[in-house]
């Protein structure tokens, strides 16, 4: 079955891991910017809690379509994100492993959000040594009939702790915190798991 996900930004674990296990899952490009959500931004665990990493951006007055949104350049953002990364995963297990990738990935620049989205998302494929293709929308379809799984919902910041009926998070060991925080960005499992963040992933999706 096809299934339809918005963008974002460093993916979080139930996003990852009902992406992966869907059989042709594409990325919607036409639907119209929302504010607040995971199209711009992402959650880490530091040493205090959640970090939000959030990308500024420019123009995102309503109904501007999603890949028309301009990342706000003029504000240093790239190094308050890799500066948070850094201190929340520097002694991760896997973290000296990947940040070569990442850093120079966030401080690259780009102009436009939804570009810089798939290039992180596509990072973090890449990192999990998946080898799939990333498919997008050719127009905005409100609702998707039956043939279709729609999971564009899943993108909602504000309600971080209320996931999916589909997701049931494996734990893992984190580097902060006496209990298991999850459905944070992809980022955290894959540094803390390395090659077993896939199967982590794997054990994180009920069955259909």
């Amino acid at each position: 079955m096809h299934a339809i996900f918005s963008c974002a930004y460093f993916p979080n674990v139930a996003y990852m891991a009902k992406w992966i296990n869907a059989d042709k899952p594409f990325i919607e490009k036409h639907e119209s910017f929302v504010r607040q959500t995971y199209r711009s931004r992402c959650h880490i665990l530091g040493a205090n809690g959640i970090i939000t990493l959030n990308i500024p951006v420019m123009g995102s007055r309503k109904n501007i379509p999603v890949s028309g949104i301009r990342i706000d350049n003029s504000q240093q953002w790239q190094i308050r994100h890799w500066r948070s990364l850094t201190s929340a995963y520097g002694k991760a297990p896997f973290f000296e492993h990947f940040e070569d990738r990442i850093q120079p990935l966030l401080f690259t620049r780009r102009e436009l959000l939804f570009d810089f989205a798939i290039e992180s998302m596509t990072e973090c494929l890449q990192m999990l040594d998946l080898k799939k293709e990333i498919l997008f929308t050719e127009k905005f379809i409100h609702t998707y009939d039956d043939s279709y799984s729609d999971f564009r919902v899943l993108l909602n910041s504000k309600n971080r702790n209320k996931w999916p009926s589909f997701f049931n998070p494996a734990p893992y060991t984190q580097v902060f915190g006496d209990r298991f925080t999850p459905n944070l960005s992809v980022l955290d499992l894959i540094f803390c798991e390395g090659p077993h963040a896939i199967s982590i992933l794997q054990a994180s999706i009920t069955p259909d």
